[in-house]
C-alpha cells in the first residue's frame, strides 16, 4: 500500500508458507558451511526456513504471469525484493546501466556483499527472460529436477541459487553492491521490536554507506567465529544490528 503513490498498480498477495515442508535429503546434507547448527534437529529448521522461501518466491511468479494478462503486455525488466529487504540507492534499470556499454547485457544483476560465495537472496534486478528460472528454479530444482547440482559443493542456500541459477540455469549474472544496493532489514530484540539495519560486513558496503541519505547506526563487522558461536551457542539464525532513531522514525513514516 505504500508503493502505491509511485506505481501504476499494485497487487497485495496473502500467501501462507509451508508450516512443515519437506526437504530433499540431498539438499539437507548440502548444508554444512560453519554457520549452520550442529544440531539436526535446529539445521532442519534452518533448512526449512530456505524452503519456505523458495516457495514464497515462486508464488511472485505466477503473480507476474496474471499481472501481464491483466494489462495485455509482457514485461521487460522485473526487481525483486525480499520482504526484510531496503535499497541504499535507487534502482536503475539493466537498460539504463548498460546502454553504450561494450559487451552484452547481464541477465540479472544482485549484491556482491553478503553471498557467502554463491548468490544473494535479498533481491535481484533481472531481465524477464530470466524470470521463470530465478523464481521458479529453486523449488524446480528440490522437488522435481536437480540436475547435475552436487550437494557436497552447496555449503549454504546462497549456493544453492548459484548452482540452480548460473550453473545449471546458465543464467549470466554480474554481482555488484554499486549497481543494486540491496541490504536487509530485521527488528531487532534489543530495541523494543523496532526495524534495524543488519550489516556484518561493514567493508563491503561502506561503498553505498557514504550516499545514503538518511543518518545510519555504527557499522560493526562480525568475524566468522562471533557468527558461529552466536548460533551454535544461543541458537539465534541471525546477527541484528540496530538503526538510529531518525532512521526507525523515518521507515515508520514511510
Amino acid at each position: 500500500r505504500e508503493l502505491a503513490p509511485y506505481t501504476d498498480k499494485v497487487r497485495i498477495k496473502w500467501y501462507t508458507q509451508p508450516a512443515d515442508p519437506v526437504v530433499a535429503e540431498w539438499y539437507y546434507d548440502g548444508m554444512y558451511d560453519y554457520n549452520y547448527p550442529k544440531d539436526p534437529r535446529e539445521r532442519a529448521k534452518r533448512v526449512k526456513l530456505h524452503v519456505r522461501q523458495y516457495a514464497t518466491i515462486e508464488q511472485c511468479y505466477d503473480q507476474i504471469l496474471e499481472l501481464e494478462l491483466d494489462h495485455g503486455i509482457r514485461y521487460d525488466e522485473i526487481v525483486r525484493l525480499r520482504e526484510d529487504a531496503f535499497l541504499f540507492t535507487p534502482i536503475r534499470p539493466l537498460h539504463e546501466l548498460y546502454e553504450g556499454a561494450e559487451g552484452p547485457m547481464p541477465d540479472m544483476i544482485t549484491n556482491d556483499c553478503e553471498n557467502w560465495d554463491g548468490i544473494n537472496d535479498k533481491g535481484a534486478l533481472l531481465k524477464r527472460s530470466a524470470a521463470e528460472t530465478y523464481f521458479r528454479g529453486p523449488m524446480r530444482a528440490m522437488y522435481v529436477d536437480k540436475g547435475s547440482i552436487d550437494s557436497s559443493e552447496l555449503r549454504n542456500g546462497e549456493g544453492f541459487i548459484r548452482a540452480v541459477l548460473q550453473d545449471e540455469g546458465n543464467l549470466n549474472i554480474v554481482q555488484d553492491l554499486e549497481l543494486f544496493a540491496v541490504a536487509p532489514l530485521r527488528p531487532a530484540c534489543a530495541m523494543g521490536g523496532h526495524p534495524c539495519l543488519k550489516v556484518l560486513r561493514e567493508q563491503c558496503f561502506e561503498r553505498v554507506i557514504k550516499e545514503f541519505p538518511f543518518p545510519l547506526c555504527q557499522f560493526f563487522d562480525v568475524t566468522q567465529k562471533e557468527i558461529s558461536s552466536g548460533i551454535e551457542g544461543a541458537g539465534k539464525l541471525h546477527y541484528k544490528r540496530g538503526a538510529s532513531k531518525e532512521l526507525r522514525q523515518i521507515i515508520s513514516a514511510n
